[in-house]
């Protein structure tokens, strides 16, 4: 799951369950596991990435094989 970190810092480090790092700089989405993602949900300074949108040109092929 992408989520934004929204916090007074930078950028931060979130220690993931295997001992892996995410690192990620304020405003940017990172990509996180859900119960990490959930978890951060929990406190104020982290949201929910929007979708990025379908480019047009993609979207309309996707139509066209439909």
């Amino acid at each position: 799951m992408k989520l934004i970190y929204n916090g007074p810092h930078d950028a931060v480090e979130v220690e993931l369950p295997d001992g892996s790092v995410v690192q990620t700089a304020a405003g940017e989405p990172a990509e996180f596991p859900e119960a990490v993602a959930q978890s951060l949900l929990q406190q104020s300074t982290w949201s929910a990435a929007k979708a990025e949108p379908t480019p047009r040109k993609a979207q309309k092929a996707e139509e066209d094989d439909a």
